[in-house]
């Protein structure tokens, strides 16, 4: 009968979140205010800002570069960094960790393989010859095929895979 209620409360006590949430090793604010949250190819973590780096703002939000944009097409660019974090399969309880929906996915800026260090009017792209050598690339223009809202010059790529304009989209 005590082993039936231990299995039970074990079982009742895990909770079961989409594999779209995560646990990151940040909260916002983090605990030393001096800090953010730095994303790198490994991690996310509560950690001092240093420039050439890509922090976390909030929760909701895909990361910002600290450093230089590159501000001309054709010009190698750095692709954000993407860790694996390992789907969330529990509450959070630790001090510092919060869960987040993994990758970020705001319609506007998407944390995706297009988000890079590029500036105004141009997306960071690593496809077709670029695989090893990401450059910037231009926007495209309303109703030109897109993948992601980061490829347009409205920042909208909506689900028939065109640019549009983000007031009209109804």
């Amino acid at each position: 009968m005590y082993l039936i209620k231990f299995f039970w409360i074990v079982i009742m006590s895990v909770v079961v979140v989409s594999a779209e949430y995560a646990i990151i090793n940040c909260s916002w604010p983090c605990p030393d205010t001096s800090h953010g949250c730095i994303v790198t190819s490994q991690e996310a973590y509560c950690g001092e800002r240093l420039e050439n780096s890509w922090i976390i703002h909030s929760p909701q939000k895909a990361p910002y570069y600290t450093g230089a944009s590159v501000s001309v097409n054709l010009q190698p660019c750095q692709l954000a960094p993407f860790p694996s974090l390992l789907p969330a399969v529990e509450p959070v309880a630790a001090s510092g960790k919060q869960l987040i929906e993994w990758p970020m996915n705001n319609p506007k800026r998407p944390y995706d393989i297009y988000l890079g260090n590029c500036g105004h009017g141009l997306y960071c792209s690593s496809i077709s010859l670029n695989l090893d050598k990401p450059v910037c690339r231009h926007r495209y223009k309303i109703n030109e095929r897109c993948e992601s809202s980061n490829q347009c010059m409205t920042s909208f790529c909506s689900h028939n895979g065109t640019c549009q304009d983000l007031c009209l989209v109804s």
